[in-house]
């Protein structure tokens, strides 16, 4: 079996003051999600490899078009189609897959965790590490392990799958609505109709996006002594869960 695209080899949420070097939007009184990850991705063409896949993320995510880059220029997600000329095309070929996968993934799990937590604001940075092309630590503001849980688990499975040309199915929209759900009503287990009809959506599709979510690790199926209908009821992992404990 090959190598993960991406390896996420460590993952913790604190205060993580070194991110500030990156960048000075990190708010000091918001927890931090600090990801060690190995990016292993080599395209032919990176340039076009990565507007390929920022193209398909960008309908999966479409708020990734008001985000702000602060970093090197040819690393600007969706900057692909721009006028800014035949100089920045140049540096934009010569872009390293590896960092600019690294800086797409930052990016969507800022968005992923705006949208399930509702917050206004999230930052995020990526740092190259001296000694390995493609290991980094990626930085991204989150108020909490579930929406980090959620937003690590998502995001990866969502890279996985664009960049090896499966559909998404239940692992896209689906899936994120379904986790936005599931942290607004993190009190008690959930049966699928009522997710389905709180959603507005069929239960065919809602089925499609629990078992992503059961298959990656972010819920677990709830069984109860006494359960005569055959309803399925899934929860959120124990707040005790680690961050990489995913069906990665």
């Amino acid at each position: 079996m090959g190598k993960e695209l991406i390896c996420v080899q460590n993952a913790d949420l604190g205060s993580h003051p070194e991110a500030l070097a990156l960048n000075t939007s990190f708010r000091r009184d918001t927890p931090i999600l600090k990801l060690c990850v190995e990016i292993n991705w080599e395209p032919t063409e990176p340039a076009v490899a990565v507007a390929s896949l920022e193209a398909r993320l960008v309908k999966l995510c479409p708020s990734l078009r008001e985000h702000e880059c602060r970093g090197q220029e040819e690393y600007h997600i969706l900057s692909s189609g721009d006028e800014r000329g035949p100089r920045f095309a140049e540096s934009r070929r010569t872009v390293e897959a590896p960092l600019a996968l690294a800086h797409l993934y930052e990016h969507v799990m800022i968005d992923t965790i705006a949208f399930i937590t509702a917050v206004p604001l999230v930052s995020g940075a990526t740092g190259a590490l001296k000694d390995a092309r493609n290991r980094f630590d990626i930085f991204v503001e989150s108020p909490d392990a579930v929406a980090a849980r959620l937003t690590v688990g998502l995001a990866t499975s969502w890279f996985g799958a664009l960049v090896t040309g499966r559909s998404l199915n239940g692992e896209g929209r689906v899936a994120l609505d379904l986790a936005r759900h599931f942290y607004r009503n993190q009190s008690g287990a959930l049966e699928v109709g009522g997710i389905a009809r709180a959603l507005g959506r069929e239960s065919r599709e809602v089925g499609e996006g629990l078992s992503c979510l059961e298959r990656n690790g972010l819920t677990n199926r709830v069984g109860y002594t006494v359960n005569l209908s055959g309803v399925m009821y899934f929860s959120l992992p124990g707040a005790e869960t680690d961050l990489l404990a995913t069906g990665r």
